[in-house]
């Protein structure tokens, strides 16, 4: 982003300058000024001595000469001198991403836009040949960091590019103007504002396709098979650019792609269980008929929950269970609610913390959702599912915090719903964050006969506070270990998993293996099956 908004100063400096009568190395020596003006007010740090030494690079490109091999020897003179400059930045990440970026545009973007101007405006051309260069060139890379490949990335880039521009130039404006004309530098940051609004417009919309994201596999080999599939794509759309029916016609695939998700393959259609990959949350799935189930927890990211339900097939949730109001469990809610139907919620009797209670409170009414409070013993016939409340609250009175430390991160983690759910014969028992406390109150509490599963939903992402004895008395043969990758607690610790492996179990992570779907053969085997 610090690149696109260098690019678009130089770009609006150069044009006035143009039109004053300025050119040849005077022009270029004002870009220079520009991108030293902009390191300034800035500040020189990572992001924008990258987009400086690109910026450069650009100026060095605006000669007949600045594309193809004579643009990238001058790109690699310029990440060269900025590697001396700051050997650290050797390391980053996002300096790679820039280079990377910046050489695909000069590589493939000039000669695109040269053919594709032969039927198309240039304002055209320039809109789909530059980000289509950019994405192909740096794909490889954001796969490696995000395991997922963009489907919707370019065309969401064409359609903000146009607000972009005066965005940036609108602000620059209102900026250079504050210390001395304060209301037309506050008209102007108005109408910045304006312009901002369709691109979190278009970011929305393009984020909620449901092909937005497709996952791809982090490996020597599947990196090195996504850069031949790139380098096949930009030598196709080489080819394509030059003809209109052609561009149309890969247009049409782009849309298609977009909006229908295919099969996952090897994903059971008869699925029972499926742990859904959130990240570092909680959100579970118990399947009550063809296109219907029982969701349990949301995870932290809307996105994320609503991708996961695309994935199941589920547009109908006849009932939500919400542990407790902690962010990784409840935050991911707007995503169910805006993808399916519900029924009803279920949730925790400990309305701590406040705000996050409140929230969910008020997203469930707007939407229409019947809210129960969970006790011990109820129970829900849904379809092909089935639901039974064993523990809420940790044996404190519904709605009455009175133990002690309520309010605190554990009391509030002890007071998660304990709940044994699903599909047929087979059941999970799941169990939000409880803690040692709360897990010895449910051995206390409960029937041994009802806390017996074949899968558990271990305990609070795997943390290192478990009682061996709670786990034990599951009988589980599955631990599904809902957790995000290289997350900051050290979730699962290892002496989870050294406790889950004394009991046999197998055990499942969505770190590792994505989203984990499971059912039972009819020769009572159980069959998981992870997304990657």
């Amino acid at each position: 982003m610090t690149g696109t908004n260098l690019t678009l100063m130089l770009v609006f400096f150069m044009a006035v300058a143009r039109t004053a009568g300025v050119r040849g190395w005077w022009l270029r020596g004002l870009g220079v000024v520009v991108v030293a003006f902009f390191v300034v007010i800035c500040r020189a740090e990572a992001s924008v001595v990258r987009a400086a030494a690109m910026g450069l690079v650009a100026l060095a490109a605006t000669g007949r000469r600045g594309t193809g091999v004579a643009g990238l020897r001058q790109l690699s003179v310029a990440v060269w001198l900025v590697v001396l400059v700051d050997p650290w930045l050797a390391r980053s990440w996002g300096f790679a991403l820039s280079a990377t970026a910046t050489a695909g545009i000069l590589w493939w973007a000039g000669l695109w836009q040269a053919r594709m101007r032969r039927w198309a405006p240039g304002w055209l051309a320039e809109s789909l040949c530059v980000p289509a260069a950019a994405q192909l060139a740096t794909q490889p890379l954001i796969t490696i960091l995000s395991g997922e490949i963009s489907v919707v990335g370019l065309g969401a880039n064409m359609a903000a590019a146009p607000f972009v521009g005066p965005v940036t130039v609108l602000g620059l404006v209102a900026a250079l103007i504050s210390p001395v004309l304060g209301p037309l530098a506050q008209v102007m940051g108005w109408l910045a504002g304006c312009c901002v609004q369709p691109i979190i417009l278009i970011a929305h919309l393009a984020a909620s396709a449901p092909m937005a994201t497709m996952t791809w596999p982090v490996s020597p080999g599947s990196i090195t098979l996504l850069i031949i599939f790139c380098l096949m794509i930009a030598l196709i759309l080489g080819r394509l650019v030059g003809r209109r029916l052609g561009c149309l016609a890969l247009a049409g695939v782009m849309v298609i792609a977009c909006l229908w998700r295919p099969p996952l393959p090897g994903w059971p259609r008869d699925w029972q269980v499926v742990s859904c990959d959130v990240g570092q949350g909680d959100a579970t799935l118990i399947r009550t008929g063809p296109r219907a189930a029982i969701v349990v927890d949301t995870g932290p990211e809307p996105d994320a929950m609503a991708a996961c339900l695309t994935t199941a097939g589920v547009d109908t949730v006849p009932l939500l269970v919400l542990t407790h109001f902690h962010a990784d469990h409840i935050d991911g809610t707007a995503g169910v609610l805006g993808s399916a139907r519900v029924g009803q919620a279920l949730v925790s009797p400990l309305a701590s913390p406040a705000s996050g209670a409140a929230r969910v409170r008020s997203q469930l009414e707007r939407a229409g959702v019947e809210i129960a409070t969970a006790s011990p013993g109820q129970e829900w016939a849904i379809g092909e599912g089935h639901w039974r409340t064993l523990q809420a609250g940790s044996g404190d009175v519904p709605g009455q915090p009175t133990s002690p430390g309520a309010g605190s991160e554990s009391a509030e983690n002890d007071a998660s719903i304990l709940g044994l759910a699903g599909n047929g014969d087979l059941n999970v028992l799941v169990t939000g964050d409880l803690e040692p406390d709360g897990q010895r109150n449910a051995l206390r509490e409960v029937p041994p006969q009802l806390l017996r599963a074949d899968i558990v939903k271990v305990p609070h992402h795997g943390s290192a506070r478990q009682s061996e004895d709670f786990l034990a008395a599951t009988g589980a043969r599955v631990a599904l270990v809902s957790v995000g990758k290289k997350n900051g607690y050290g979730h699962p610790a290892a002496a989870t998993l050294e406790l889950l492996m004394r009991q046999q179990m197998t055990i499942m992570r969505t770190d590792e293996q994505g989203a984990l779907a499971v059912a039972r053969h009819s020769d009572r085997s159980l069959q998981v099956v992870s997304q990657r």
